[in-house]
């Protein structure tokens, strides 16, 4: 058999980066214009508090299965049984896991139904229960009983991403976060000017929104696997050897599960408690953290599995040297810059994307206060998931969750002693930056200890040089930006917006400049660059 040769996995990397992250592009920007819409219509009053801790039981589904462990480990889970047992055995292994995944998350989703109170209590609502607001806890009951069912769709949903994956199928798994924002952003428009709800009737109108958005998500994926060859079959085999397998992986992906849940039920209890909006304020501010993680190192990401999986298979140490190299490199070129705009831009991009309608300014300034603090651990959450594949691609499922583990634990003691300060609901911010740095540095460690400490070749002079560039850029547009803002008194949307765009502008310029005097790339790897 002929290998694929560095510069060929490389290619293929970029390609699937690339089409990962315009299809990626287009549903973080329609994700804002969503969260736009509903900041319109609710403002960050209790309402959108009780919304987006209903919101995020559907929301984690989202992240854990659909871009995380389950979705990930089912690559060579089904890479492996198409090597060894042909294409007939893979799609028969893909039919029998999906119907047995869909017979248990259907028993989890009923359970789950009953259980909507206690549920919505563990995610954030325990302040309505001590508080005696019955209303906004019976309201994120029904929210909760809506939109749980998300979870079992999402389950199946992941597992064909991750057939798809394996095929080098890309586009379709990609579009499924447009389609919950088109249909979210279309239900409440739609709402909004034919039937003029209240608030209280909008949050159902977005709750169930939700829930159709992930069906068609679900019906998305057949026609691109029907056309390579899956047929449904009426197969329930626990014995057969991929859903064994599969099964064996679980409970690494049921713990990282436990262990993200447990990190968000005490960070949301605890925002709660900071005062009306701190929860729309964090997890506004974390969905603009997501924005460049999507883009870029989630793409990667999901891009670099696949071959990693075949590198190790093959131990071949040079070419995972490479492509580490490779992705780490691009990490810190993407990541720095995005950490330090999101810092000195962070106040008129809130502005301009969600102060509408009863988004007020005090709700900019809490959102952009906690974005500050998240935007401090982007460059450790965009390496976790370059350095999660890795674990994965060895069927090591749970040396990631140990490490989530420990990083959990410091979380949770540093949000009780720093909201206890002045920075009340941004230290919330503050100590998920700094578990997240805690757990980018013990997955380094531990491929260290596997690979080597060159296992990824020489990063530390890209890190240092991309870090003194993007700084560079940082102090241009920051103080560029308030010049201009007093000069002009610029305080309408408009001319936010036109400030906070040109200055964007401007910035990618300087640092494009800067990292090129730098060494970080050379001209024509920057032409290209700016054609891609």
């Amino acid at each position: 058999m002929v290998k694929a040769n560095p510069m060929g996995r490389r290619s293929q990397i970029v390609s699937a980066t690339g089409l990962i992250s315009a299809v990626t592009m287009v549903s973080r920007v329609l994700g804002v214009v969503r969260d736009s819409v509903i900041a319109a219509c609710l403002g960050a009053k209790h309402l959108n508090d009780v919304f987006q801790i209903a919101f995020t039981i559907p929301n984690l589904a989202r992240r854990v299965l659909g871009e995380g462990a389950l979705s990930a480990f089912i690559v060579p889970i089904i890479t492996g049984v198409r090597r060894r047992e042909g294409e007939a055995a893979a799609w028969r292994s893909t039919a029998n896991a999906l119907n047995l995944l869909a017979a248990i998350t259907l028993a989890v989703t009923i359970i789950g139904c009953f259980f909507a109170k206690p549920l919505f209590l563990f995610y954030g609502g325990t302040k309505y229960q001590f508080s005696d607001q019955p209303a906004l806890l019976a309201l994120g009951t029904s929210l909760t009983r809506i939109m749980f069912p998300f979870l079992m769709v999402m389950t199946l949903i992941a597992l064909l991403m991750g057939v798809l994956h394996s095929l080098q199928h890309f586009f379709a798994p990609a579009i499924g976060s447009i389609i919950l924002n088109v249909v979210v952003i279309g239900a409440a428009l739609v709402a909004l000017l034919l039937f003029h709800p209240g608030p209280e009737r909008i949050v159902y109108v977005l709750s169930w929104a939700v829930l159709i958005s992930v069906i068609l998500r679900f019906l998305v994926l057949f026609p691109p696997l029907i056309r390579r060859g899956f047929r449904w079959q009426a197969v329930f085999d626990w014995r057969e050897a991929g859903f064994r397998e599969l099964v064996s992986k679980m409970p690494a992906a049921l713990l990282a599960t436990i262990v993200a849940q447990i990190n968000i039920s005490v960070s949301l209890n605890l925002a709660n408690w900071c005062g009306e909006g701190s929860v729309t304020y964090l997890l506004y501010s974390q969905r603009l953290i997501q924005l460049p993680m999507a883009l870029f190192s989630t793409a990667l990401a999901t891009a670099l599995l696949p071959q990693l999986s075949s590198v190790v298979a093959d131990d071949n140490r040079r070419d995972l040297r490479d492509l580490m190299g490779f992705a780490m490199r691009a990490v810190f070129l993407i990541s720095l810059p995005a950490t330090i705009g999101l810092m000195v831009l962070g106040r008129p991009i809130v502005q301009f994307l969600f102060q509408h309608g009863a988004w007020s300014a005090q709700a900019t300034q809490g959102t952009a206060l906690a974005l500050l603090y998240y935007a401090v651990g982007l460059v450790a959450l965009d390496a976790q998931r370059i350095f999660t594949p890795l674990y994965y691609a060895q069927k090591d499922m749970m040396t990631p969750v140990k490490y989530s583990a420990v990083a959990m634990g410091v979380n949770i003691l540093l949000n009780l002693a720093l909201m206890m300060t002045p920075l009340s609901f941004a230290g919330i911010a503050l100590a998920s930056s700094l578990g997240a740095i805690l757990n980018a540095w013990l997955l380094w460690w531990g491929l260290t200890r596997r690979f080597g400490r060159d296992f990824a070749g020489a990063i530390g002079s890209t890190l240092l040089r991309a870090l003194v560039c993007a700084l560079i850029m940082g102090a241009v547009c920051g103080l560029g930006f308030r010049v201009t803002e007093r000069a002009l008194h610029a305080s309408g949307t408009i001319a936010v917006f036109g400030l906070t765009f040109g200055w964007i502008v401007a910035g990618l310029a300087v640092y494009a400049v800067a990292s090129h005097v730098a060494g970080l790339w050379d001209r024509a790897a920057l032409k290209r660059l700016l054609r891609r």
